[in-house]
């Protein structure tokens, strides 16, 4: 690697700061460094992103130079998997890429409403992996329960909302590919993913969380008359 950017002798990867990076967000792999480098940063990337994050919205005001860094975003690292082609990455590092995006996105839904546009950070960043991640988002739903539920039902009735002041798909951006707003879309309106709402619902002893599941399930069954 021909810039000193990313030398720091004696530092293990997993002590690196966020302030180390500055810059390298950015400019990775199209100005600075090469795939491989980047792929031997991003563990460490992808830790310090989801530390920034967490800090920025539980501990608001408490960052410090050292911990912060502008570039340190799943989409910002969406756009390089997909300049990096990742989509033809061995099976064994897209599926552990895939986990990462799918926890970042229930930590996402988990905000209520806060940073909805985080969710699709996190959507763009699992579409630019490839592969069945409408299956991994499947399978993380039916292991889902009471608040992980009622935060899903709450961007799923959010979203449709604001999708009807506008044409296109309910996710109209996922990435740089239309195609998997459009796969997304055929995902939510999965018969498995209602049916699994509609479970929830019966086995939730929280009326309010019943409420905000049988919301979601009145406005997937809309979305699914009007797009018939």
């Amino acid at each position: 690697m021909s810039n000193q950017i990313l030398v720091v002798e004696n530092v293990p990867l997993h002590q690196r700061k966020a302030s180390e990076f500055k810059s390298y967000e950015w400019k990775a792999i199209t100005t600075l460094g090469s795939v491989d480098d980047y792929k031997h940063f991003l563990p460490r990337l992808l830790e310090l992103c989801a530390e920034q994050h967490r800090r920025d919205v539980l501990f608001w005001g408490t960052r410090t130079a050292d911990d912060w860094s502008p570039g340190l975003d799943l989409y910002m690292m969406s756009m390089k998997l997909e300049y990096a082609g990742a989509r033809t990455w061995p099976e064994a590092e897209r599926a552990a890429l895939r986990a990462v995006g799918v926890a970042m996105w229930w930590w996402q839904l988990s905000l209520r409403g806060q940073f909805h546009g985080g969710v699709g950070h996190a959507l763009a960043f699992i579409a630019a992996i490839g592969g069945p991640w409408a299956g991994l988002l499947n399978e993380s739903l039916q292991k889902a329960e009471g608040e992980e539920l009622a935060a899903f039902s709450q961007f799923i009735y959010g979203t449709i909302t604001l999708s009807n002041k506008g044409p296109g798909t309910i996710y109209n951006r996922i990435g740089n590919d239309p195609a998997s707003a459009d796969e997304f879309e055929q995902w939510i309106l999965n018969p498995d993913v209602e049916k699994a709402l509609e479970g929830a619902i019966f086995r939730s002893t929280d009326p309010a969380i019943a409420q905000e599941i049988s919301l979601a399930v009145q406005h997937l069954q809309w979305l699914k008359t009007s797009r018939k």
